[in-house]
């Protein structure tokens, strides 16, 4: 069963990233990670607005970790209307401005954990090829079983070419996907550097809502799932 996907990236006129983090060495909640409901209310990343950015729907930045995006709560009320998938949090974020005044309007950042992401992958069944910015290395696509294998041969990879990756182009999903889920996240897409795909239903409302700070693109290749 194929399903149709956009690739969302962020906008990166103007100012960015937006945001920037007071604090290096603050804690950041690790891509596998997933707060428990005490570290969820207590945890809150502090950041603030760069010189002559502007408030959008969603805030471009240098993320804390794993996959995720900053949101308002117009955005996040929107979200949670539609299927994930999988697990998925909403972190607390502070902002300030330049001069250490605190922005009014709520901002969180949507935190994805890596598991909820790579376990829907049929790995052995998706297209992996080597690239160089958009150009593969070889038309003959290279054999990935699992996260695991393609993390130990993008490694391998970047040690030969430091600008080179590993990138997916058609995607198998696991037999028992939901096919009705409206966000999938995964590492290698080749839409910009975007990580988010949202399905044309979710992509249509937030046309319609006018969401700001970001853009779609289709995505390039298939994304299925294993029948």
């Amino acid at each position: 069963m194929e399903l149709k996907f956009y690739g969302v990236n962020f906008l990166v006129k103007g100012v960015f990233p937006q945001v920037e983090t007071i604090d290096i060495f603050q804690r950041r909640v690790g891509p596998w990670d997933f707060l428990n409901s005490k570290e969820l209310k207590s945890f809150c990343y502090n950041v603030k607005l760069k010189y002559q950015a502007k408030l959008k729907d969603v805030l471009g930045y240098y993320g804390h970790g794993g996959s995720g995006a900053m949101v308002n709560r117009r955005l996040r009320d929107i979200l949670d209307e539609y299927n994930f998938g999988c697990e998925y949090q909403y972190i607390n974020v502070s902002i300030v401005t330049r001069k250490g005044e605190p922005v009014s309007e709520l901002y969180y950042q949507l935190h994805i954990p890596m598991p909820g992401i790579v376990d829907k992958i049929d790995y052995p069944k998706s297209t992996f090829y080597e690239k160089r910015f958009d150009k593969r290395l070889s038309d003959t696509p290279i054999k990935v079983q699992s996260f695991e294998d393609r993390t130990r041969l993008a490694d391998i990879l970047r040690k030969k070419d430091i600008c080179a990756r590993i990138e997916t182009e058609d995607i198998v999903l696991k037999k028992g996907t939901d096919p009705n889920m409206d966000i999938f996240v995964f590492v290698g897409n080749p839409c910009g550097g975007g990580l988010f795909m949202v399905s044309e239903r979710l992509k249509q409302r937030l046309e319609q809502e006018k969401i700001t700070g970001i853009t779609f693109e289709e995505y390039p290749y298939t994304i299925s799932i294993d029948e």
